[in-house]
């Protein structure tokens, strides 16, 4: 049953494209007019302004079951106001937001993933995913950050089992979308879709 579980959402990644419309309406929606992310001078400072993801805040839209995505700019305005800031796809397209106002990154992805928990006797405990911003830097290593500084890593499929492993967990299967640029008002444009198995 769980390996029927494991191959379904497998499967299932091959249809993101629903989310990424998704997303792109929920940004649309929730764009603030006046406010715009700041530009940084170093990578560090990013996860320091969002204070290592301590801010966290659930959806607040019907709760985890929306699972929509904030746009950047009202994520800054969040920053600004000192509120709470976002979940962690959130914190991701912040990151994808920011990299690319502050030319800090040669290319940008907005990652996410499934993973589970399993026991000794490999019974799988529990299921959830994450997102997580992966990009590569001016040094054209590979990178992947969350809620703290970037974690290196050798090829673009390693973040979602290093961050799996962070977790205590065993990635399932991810996705990563190409983020083209921004838009004047912030907007991420997302390009091509690529799906990562295990």
């Amino acid at each position: 049953m769980e390996k029927f579980k494991d191959k379904y959402i497998e499967f299932s990644y091959l249809f993101t494209w629903f989310s990424m419309l998704w997303y792109r309406l929920t940004m649309r929606f929730s764009r603030k007019i006046g406010s715009s992310v700041k530009k940084f001078d170093s990578i560090e400072e990013i996860p320091k302004a969002f204070n290592f993801g301590k801010d966290y805040r659930s959806d607040m839209l019907f709760g985890s079951k929306s699972d929509h995505l904030t746009h950047p700019s009202k994520l800054q305005w969040n920053l600004d106001n000192e509120q709470e800031f976002g979940d962690c796809d959130d914190h991701a397209i912040y990151w994808c937001a920011s990299l690319l106002k502050s030319s800090l990154a040669k290319k940008v992805w907005f990652a996410f993933y499934s993973m589970k928990e399993v026991d000794e006797q490999n019974v799988v405990l529990d299921r959830s995913a994450h997102a997580v911003c992966v990009f590569c830097g001016l040094d054209d290593e590979l990178y992947w950050c969350d809620y703290r500084n970037p974690r290196k890593i050798e090829k673009i499929e390693d973040f979602m089992h290093q961050s799996a492993g962070e977790r205590n967990k065993q990635a399932v299967a991810g996705c990563i979308w190409l983020v083209k640029g921004l838009k004047e008002d912030d907007t991420p444009e997302f390009g091509k879709i690529t799906r990562i198995k295990r």
